[in-house]
């Protein structure tokens, strides 16, 4: 079961040899180590007596240094579940001569894929269990502790911190997932664990942190509300948040775990070797017509919220042209977004339609339009949430996992989205582009690890 307690120092030794990594799930902050130039080995061998012990990390001083590892745990987290939902989407074209991310791009990682389920963030891949219930762990952990500590300034700044981004964890957990465990317990539904996140947002919330992090959690708690289908809660907490309010998993260039992971996968038009997937056909192109209603038409205004170019040159399985975004994940250091004003408006659009506000819904629409700078809906549409699912499509593009989720929460529903290989997608014969068959995974299946070692857990 993976309850990410703390790691054994062998285990410690060995994935990190090469990486000097700042979590409070290494030893490196009981000591002060902020650069690697130092023996690990000696480190190990002589200051740690086997097992990094809980009660070493309970010293008020640490506590900005904790918070710190919380985040950085969550952003790494956060930027393997937004690259994997990315390429598990309709939004790529399997492109890839490596085995296993080709699987990824024809929906073929299975619950017996052990780099899915049991990889910590590394430098390659996508690694999402364990990344996300260790940063969801941590959260809890450090929460905890600070709660503690006495005499330090901005004790409650700091919980607000670790609860929000906790609940971000969960969020990827609850959105993405078939069916969920939290700590070796007993399996949970997907409206389970949105209703843990929702709880998490809501503690942030109440102990009345910063600006910066209410809103965070006021965008993650409406958007566990709306996995809840609580319409009217999550209109309320995003009609709170600022339209140019934007919260980002920070990235770099300097390891593995501080990657972008659509540039580092999908979008890296450098290096043929990390073209996985072409950016699919019913992206290319897109515009608006003159009432300001999505289109493909050549003729028609361009898009520009969705720019996709080729160069002409092949993706990693040399048989496939590669398309690619020249605005968004530019670089190992682009900036991943977490939560935003924008996501919050699209919210809050959702629930006017769903409540037959459409003209509320469009007005939401069009500021978010006017921001991005395209022309505004002055047409009617023959269904107003086909629209209000176009234009998430279009306004969250490689953005936040957001088209997964839509695939998800929308299957079986008479807005079904279809995933490559089904009828109705621009592979609907079950095979890719290049005759490769698709598999039939749709939201991610728990790990067998996980099935197999918890006893809490049906097969």
């Amino acid at each position: 079961m993976l309850n990410n307690n703390f790691l054994k120092v062998t285990k410690m030794k060995k994935n990190m040899r090469n990486t000097c990594v700042l979590s409070i799930s290494t030893i490196f902050v009981l000591f002060g180590l902020t650069g690697c130039e130092f023996d690990l080995d000696e480190v190990l061998d002589v200051h740690v007596p086997g097992r990094v012990t809980a009660d070493a990390l309970d010293n008020p001083a640490l506590a900005q240094t904790l918070v710190n590892s919380v985040i950085g745990d969550a952003e790494c987290a956060w930027a393997n579940i937004v690259g994997a939902a990315s390429h598990h989407s309709d939004e790529w074209m399997p492109g890839s001569g490596n085995l296993t991310m080709r699987n990824w791009g024809q929906r073929k990682i299975y619950s017996t894929d052990a780099g899915y389920s049991q990889s910590p963030c590394s430098d390659w891949g996508y690694q999402l269990y364990t990344p996300l219930h260790t940063a969801r762990f941590q959260s809890e952990d450090i929460f905890t502790r600070l709660a503690g500590f006495e005499g330090v300034d901005g004790k409650e700044e700091m919980q607000a911190t670790v609860r929000a981004y906790g609940g971000f964890t969960l969020i990827g957990l609850a959105e993405t997932w078939c069916r969920q465990v939290i700590d070796g317990g007993p399996a949970l539904t997907r409206a389970d664990v949105f209703k843990v996140a929702e709880e998490k947002f809501t503690d942030a919330i109440n102990l009345n942190p910063s600006a910066d992090i209410k809103n965070m959690a006021l965008v993650g708690r409406a958007r566990a509300r709306m996995g809840l289908e609580n319409w009217s809660g999550a209109a309320a907490d995003a009609a709170l948040v600022p339209l140019d309010y934007i919260k980002y998993s920070t990235r770099d260039g300097s390891s593995g775990p501080r990657y972008n992971k659509i540039f580092e996968g999908l979008n890296n038009v450098n290096d043929e070797t990390s073209k996985h997937g072409s950016i699919a056909d019913h992206y290319r192109g897109l515009s608006l017509d003159a009432d300001g209603m999505p289109t493909q038409v050549a003729t028609d205004t361009p898009d520009t919220r969705v720019s996709v170019v080729t160069q002409g040159t092949l993706t990693f399985d040399f048989a496939t042209i590669f398309y690619y975004s020249d605005t968004k994940h530019q670089s190992r250091a682009s900036d991943m977004v977490m939560a935003s004003g924008r996501e919050a408006l699209m919210f809050l659009a959702e629930t006017k339609a769903r409540s037959g506000n459409t003209a509320g819904a469009i007005a939401d629409m069009n500021t978010l339009r006017a921001a991005a700078g395209v022309q505004a809906i002055t047409g009617t549409p023959s269904d107003i949430m086909d629209l209000v699912i176009e234009e998430r499509r279009r306004n969250f593009f490689l953005e936040g996992g957001h088209r997964l989720v839509d695939m998800i929460r929308f299957r079986g529903t008479s807005y079904n989205i279809p995933f490559l290989g089904e009828a109705g997608s621009i592979h609907p014969n079950g095979v890719d582009q290049t005759g490769a068959e698709y598999g039939t995974l749709t939201c991610f299946e728990l790990p067998a690890v996980e099935v197999n070692g918890n006893p809490n857990i049906s097969q």
